[in-house]
């Protein structure tokens, strides 16, 4: 945005940029998670339930990150309702 580029423009590039960083960590995170949520043995019915509530709370933070964070801003920064307006910032 510094650069000139128009907002949306940005948004949809800073996304792009860091979707691969962002699901390389979730997915080395869930399934480093995965044995503790998934695991039979002398007491893991205490465990799992650990396990289950991390996987899936990585899970929808990736969520979060990718999808509903980049649809926030836009929505936030917009004026008037239109692309076009945040073109001159």
């Amino acid at each position: 945005m510094r650069e000139g580029v128009p907002i949306h423009k940005a948004m949809i590039t800073a996304a792009c940029e860091r979707f691969r960083p962002i699901m390389m960590i979730t997915l080395a995170a869930v399934l480093g998670m995965l044995p503790l949520a998934v695991g039979r043995g002398i007491g893991a019915e205490m465990r799992n339930g650990v396990g289950i509530a991390s996987v899936g709370g990585i899970l929808i933070s990736g969520v979060l990150t990718l999808v509903v964070m980049p649809i926030l801003f836009d929505m936030f920064t917009r004026k008037n309702g239109r692309h076009g307006d945040n073109d001159k910032r």
